[in-house]
């Protein structure tokens, strides 16, 4: 049942009248407070479902943003393990750097004599 189908029926409801029972003023107040109190938790369910489904897009973002990470992290181990097995330790590195720059001295000083 839709609210406000809920809220029509319970405004339109007629109470039979006796001698004796509830004070049909009391009841019409008692059921006008209801109704806006579920007014009041219908429009604040419509704020959480909002809430909700923009919660559930950042998860979603989120997740996407992880993936990628996950597939860089990937990439990089596999970069470093390629490395490795090509014999690119750092000790290595450092070998050929400075085996480089040694050359790069003597050709300079070379160069310098032959002026």
């Amino acid at each position: 049942m839709d609210i406000k189908d809920f809220i029509n029926k319970s405004i339109t409801k007629k109470f039979s009248t006796r001698a004796k029972g509830y004070d049909p003023d009391e009841v019409d107040h008692e059921l006008d407070n209801l109704i806006l109190k579920i007014k009041e938790i219908a429009e604040q369910n419509k704020l959480f479902q909002h809430e909700l489904e923009n919660k559930n897009k950042e998860i979603l973002e989120l997740k996407k943003e992880r993936e990628g990470l996950k597939a860089r992290i990937n990439a990089t181990e596999n970069t470093i393990e390629e490395l490795t097995k090509s014999g690119y330790h750092n000790e290595a590195i450092f070998r050929r750097l400075s085996k480089l720059e040694d050359e790069a001295a003597k050709s300079k000083g070379k160069n310098q004599e032959d002026k």
